[in-house]
């Protein structure tokens, strides 16, 4: 049933007592205005009736005229009226229209004045009404003694008439003032309403959330402390919002600032809450998480088996699950259950926090393979020392030709064994981040250095190098540091290169950075092992790594360097045709030179000439 407005309400309300109102207004006016013409002809047919009664007195006192002519004259002064005279025993003796009628039997009030010899009225209702009589009935001495009635009768039809003509002459007024009184009404209404409206648009908008706009107040009592109410209760609601909005925001912020993740499960296994971290950890890219089954926002089996395991009540487990991010590299999680409970603390649900502990395996891993490289690394020298120097010990040392070889095998053992030290005390000075001191160097100059110390073995392996570096270029850095990771990658491209390659230095300024190359076309290095190659100890071929000497700290020690100075490595290399190994510095834009001017060496079989 569709609900009507207050207004049209209250208004209706006081239309239908107007309405009752002015019909029964009406109804009581047409009585009132019936009854008082019927009193007047009452009044009018009882003079008429009396003063026919005059007049037969007078007759029969004078017993000149007759009796059926005493009415004559009185018919043409009121000729609605009818008077006729009955004897006492009900017989008419004369009428006022004319002749007597034989055949009128006498109304029972006749009977009543004759009995009691008293004045009587009656309305004779009839059927139609147009034929409704009004008599009026009064008592005359006859001549014998006894008692005759003059009744005095006429037709309500013109009475009616005339009633009803002066009540349909009241409509127009009354209808008027029904009208202006339905305006007041509507008036009346609309005032008594608005403030009403008013409150109710106000509730709805505090129902919307809008509750900074406060309601007027009206001027009436009641209303205007409903107002006040409605008001305070929207200032403390937007008080509540506030402080519950400011809440869910921080709690927001907390879950998405957590590098763990975190998945709110209910007792059906349908999503509550889920931060970014669980998202990606958990490799979930559907849109609309909340409300959703687990089983349908991730696919991973282990992870299911959990939370199915957590709802039994078994909270006591903590597993390590693996799983796959978006980027398809394989994630190692740690998976801990708690359950969700309700401020009644009843169990709703179950909490998962998700700990990537991928990077720390890889360490773990990284560290049981430095262990095991650097044992490896130090037992093969000290082992040969050792044999070697047992074999002198049993004899050998009695001849000389064994004994100095011998000797030289153990001094070389005793060489690559303070190699690796000294290469691991480089990366432990380097990875304690100590502050290292810098000043203003060529980097030319610190290139030529590093080749210099790589020429002999250049030369040897019949290998050409060719520098390329623009004149005027200049680092603020360690120079020891920079031109031992230099002679690192020159040395390890000579190494790898094989006689009568080239290798080359080349320096790409760019901007406030440099890019130092270091090319060569040797054999270069598959795919599998570029993401590895800077780790420690980490050999693409370690039976060759080993044949042709290093610690496999080399390019450790080339990244660590690069960091320290702000600067990182990079490496390209295509087997078969070379590898491109690349060390990038960044330069002060005050100590740059004019990048335009070259100066290019060219340093070949191990010595140095003037070029292009």
């Amino acid at each position: 049933m569709k609900k009507r407005q207050l207004l049209w309400r209250v208004f209706s309300s006081y239309l239908l007592v107007i309405g009752l109102l002015v019909v029964s207004s009406l109804i009581l006016f047409r009585y009132f205005l019936m009854e008082n013409a019927l009193e007047r002809e009452r009044a009018r047919l009882t003079g008429a009736a009396r003063l026919g009664a005059q007049r037969v007195t007078v007759a029969l006192e004078a017993s000149a005229e007759p009796l059926d002519s005493v009415f004559g004259d009185m018919s043409a002064e009121s000729p609605e009226i009818l008077l006729r005279l009955f004897d006492p025993k009900g017989s008419v003796l004369a009428e006022s229209d004319g002749e007597p009628s034989r055949t009128v039997r006498p109304t029972p009030e006749v009977s009543v004045v004759m009995q009691s010899g008293e004045e009587s009225w009656r309305l004779y209702p009839a059927e139609p009404v147009e034929t409704q009589m009004l008599s009026v009935s009064v008592p005359v001495a006859m001549a014998d003694g006894r008692t005759g009635v003059v009744q005095a009768r006429r037709l309500t039809r013109p009475i009616r008439e005339a009633v009803s003509q002066k009540w349909v002459a009241l409509l127009t007024p009354v209808g008027l003032t029904a009208a202006a009184a339905a305006l007041a009404a509507f008036l009346f209404s609309l005032r008594f309403t608005r403030p009403i409206e008013i409150l109710r648009r106000g509730a709805e908008r505090f129902g919307r959330g809008n509750l900074k706009r406060k309601v007027a107040t009206p001027a009436g009592l009641e209303l205007g402390e409903l107002a006040d109410a409605l008001n305070r209760m929207a200032t403390q609601l937007d008080e509540r919002i506030d402080e519950i909005t400011h809440q869910r925001n921080e709690r927001q912020a907390i879950l998405e600032s957590m590098a763990e993740g975190l998945l709110a499960v209910d007792d059906h296994e349908r999503v509550l809450s889920i931060n970014r971290a669980a998202q990606d950890l958990l490799g979930i890219s559907v849109r609309e998480v909340v409300g959703r089954l687990v089983q349908e926002v991730c696919r991973n089996v282990s992870l299911q088996r959990l939370i199915s395991r957590a709802l039994d009540g078994d909270f006591s487990t903590e597993t390590e699950e693996g799983t796959f991010i978006r980027t398809g590299t394989e994630t190692l999680l740690r998976a801990r259950c708690a359950p969700l409970r309700d401020g009644e603390g009843q169990d709703i649900g179950v909490v998962v926090i998700l700990t990537n502990i991928t990077m720390l395996q890889k360490l773990e891993n990284l560290r049981r393979e430095f262990v095991a490289n650097v044992s490896h690394e130090l037992r093969t020298p000290i082992t040969s020392i050792k044999g070697f120097t047992e074999t002198l010990l049993d004899g050998a040392i009695e001849d000389p030709g064994e004994a100095r070889r011998f000797v030289e095998i153990i001094a070389r053992q005793s060489d690559r064994l303070c190699d690796v030290i000294e290469d691991l005390l480089s990366l432990s000075r380097l990875d304690r981040h100590e502050r290292i001191e810098t000043q203003v160097v060529s980097l030319q100059r610190l290139i030529e250095q590093s080749t210099e110390l790589c020429r002999e073995q250049a030369t040897q392996q019949s290998v050409e190098l060719t520098i390329r570096c623009p004149e005027g270029l200049k680092l603020r850095a360690n120079p020891v540091l920079v031109e031992q990771a230099l002679t690192n990658l020159i040395d390890n491209a000579i190494k790898y290169s094989g006689p009568g390659k080239k290798v080359g230095v080349n320096v790409e300024p760019n901007g406030t950075k440099v890019r130092i190359h270091v090319q060569d076309n040797g054999s270069g290095i598959d795919e599998e092992h570029l993401e590895r190659i800077f780790e420690r100890f980490y050999r693409v071929d370690k039976a060759r790594s080993r044949e042709v000497g290093g610690t496999g700290l080399g390019l450790s020690i080339v990244k660590n360097v690069a960091q320290v100075h702000g600067g990182s490595v990079s490496v390209v290399s295509t087997p078969g045709e070379g590898s491109d190994f690349s060390i990038t510095l960044p330069l002060d834009p005050d100590l740059v030179g004019d990048p335009d001017s070259h100066n290019n060496q060219v340093v070949a079989d191990g010595a140095v000439h003037g070029s292009e």
